[in-house]
């Protein structure tokens, strides 16, 4: 199954999910050349990480950044189901990449911005494992759109 489907079918669940189960999808692997990328701008080594997201992050995206009325206001478009198919651009080339500081677990917090239609910005909490067979992860925490003006 594609990955923009799969992200659509995750949006789906997350809003019909009646048991508030978990559902964590993976977009991709950090490549030597984004790791090194994320390592100069962040000093943190990502290198066979994988890009992951779950209907929980959709959730907090949609209650915090899917308002229109607010979201205006904040001089920033609602984010929507569409949306988070923007993901698989941001991760493959992000124009910025900053570190957000630690978050309340002790978890270092990434910022990946990029220009497409507006500019986007999503937040990725580092998740460091240290059992065998466990994969790394940047998982997503949040999504937000900074409109911007349109070039003529």
């Amino acid at each position: 199954m594609n990955l923009i489907k799969t992200i659509s079918n995750l949006f789906d669940f997350a809003f019909n999910n009646p048991l508030n189960q978990l559902l964590r999808i993976d977009l991709g692997e950090v490549d030597r050349n984004l790791s090194d990328f994320i390592a100069e701008k962040t000093g943190i080594v990502t290198c066979g990480a994988l890009f992951s997201m779950d209907n929980y992050a959709i959730l907090h995206t949609i209650t915090e950044h899917g308002n229109e009325k607010m979201e205006a206001q904040r001089g920033q478009v609602a984010v929507n189901k569409n949306s988070f198919s923007k993901l698989l651009e941001i991760i493959a080339s992000p124009d910025v990449v900053k570190y957000a500081g630690k978050n309340i677990f002790g978890n270092d917090v990434v910022v990946f911005e990029k220009q497409l239609d507006n500019l986007y910005f999503a937040v990725w909490e580092i998740r460091i494992v240290q059992k065998k067979r466990k994969r790394n992860r940047l998982m997503l925490k949040t999504l937000y759109i900074r409109k911007t003006k349109k070039v003529s």
